[in-house]
C-alpha cells in the first residue's frame, strides 16, 4: 500500500548526468607523471651539493624536486647515509627523515 514511489524520468535523468560530471572530474584529476629510474652522476653530485643545504631530507621531497621515482630516491638517500654525509632522524613504515650530517 505505501511503499516507496517510483522516481519520475527527469530525477534519474539528472542524477545520471550529475554521475556522468564527477566521473569526468575525477579523470582530469588523474595525470600520471613519469619520473627517472635511474639517477646519473651529474645530477648525484647536484643533489649532493644541494642536500647539504635543505634542513629537512625526505624521499618524497627529493623524487618531486628532481623529478626521479619515490623508490630511486630512498636507495640514493641510504647510500648518502652511508656515505656519512646526511644522518637519519627518524624512520616509520610512511617515511623516513633524514637531516644533514653537518647539523
Amino acid at each position: 500500500m505505501g511503499g516507496t514511489k517510483k522516481k519520475p524520468i527527469s530525477k534519474i535523468e539528472k542524477r545520471q548526468l550529475k554521475e556522468r560530471e564527477k566521473a569526468k572530474k575525477k579523470e582530469e584529476k588523474v595525470q600520471k607523471v613519469v619520473r627517472e629510474f635511474l639517477v646519473d652522476d651529474d645530477l648525484r653530485k647536484k643533489i649532493e651539493k644541494e642536500i647539504v643545504k635543505m634542513p629537512c631530507i625526505t624521499p618524497s621531497a627529493i623524487a618531486m624536486k628532481y623529478n626521479i621515482r619515490i623508490s630511486t630516491a630512498k636507495r640514493l638517500l641510504r647510500e648518502l647515509n652511508s656515505k656519512g654525509l646526511i644522518r637519519l632522524v627518524d624512520r616509520s613504515p610512511n617515511i623516513t627523515i633524514y637531516a644533514p650530517a653537518t647539523r
